[in-house]
């Protein structure tokens, strides 16, 4: 009979030659994945015993980071399709859970139908996730967007500069007879004349 290994929990800290100890520490927490394999080692615990060793998880999770750094997200592919298929599996157990109760446990039969539902839509998001990564839409950059109801003209370039305005001879004899008059009211009503 094989015997389990002990876990391991502990995280490695290689301490660089410029850091503090605590700078270290906080160095791998923050950056080398160390915390998400504490939490995945808790979480898979139970399936999968004694195998996962915290170390060796922290370095793989640092290997996956460094390829997708690169572009390869393979790995990433690769997870997205088994979730895809799990989901499915848990969508076919549901409605398998529901058929025997429809009729006589109608909210038993509702609850394992929802749950299908759920499992069948986060399937269909995984798989157009994936989708997306394959084939990435283009980006297009545009300028400027203008929504409006009806017709509009946008004009994008610098506006011209505007000629000084000339004055208009009509405008200005009128303007100057109303001055001119109101200059004789005012100086009629103080008893003044020109």
């Amino acid at each position: 009979m094989v015997k389990p290994r002990k876990p391991v929990e502990n995280v490695e800290v290689a301490q660089k030659p410029d850091e503090t100890p605590e700078a270290a520490t906080h160095r791998v927490v923050m950056a080398e994945g160390a915390r998400h394999a504490v939490a995945g080692r808790r979480i898979a615990g139970q399936a999968f015993a004694d195998a996962l060793n915290v170390p060796a998880m922290t370095r793989e999770l640092g290997r996956q980071s460094k390829l997708v750094a690169k572009g390869d997200l393979s790995a990433q592919e690769y997870m997205l399709v088994q979730q895809a298929q799990t989901l499915d599996l848990i969508f076919t157990r549901m409605v398998m859970q529901a058929e025997p109760n429809m009729g006589e446990y109608m909210s038993a039969a509702e609850t394992y139908m929802r749950l299908a539902l759920k499992a069948q839509a986060q399937a269909r998001a995984t798989i157009e996730t994936l989708a997306e990564i394959k084939n990435p839409r283009p980006v297009a950059f545009v300028k400027q967007a203008n929504i409006a109801h009806g017709h509009q003209q946008v004009n994008n370039a610098e506006p011209a500069a505007l000629p000084p305005p000339t004055p208009d001879p009509i405008v200005t004899a009128t303007l100057s007879a109303t001055v001119d008059s109101l200059a004789r009211v005012s100086n009629s009503k103080s008893g003044k004349t020109d």
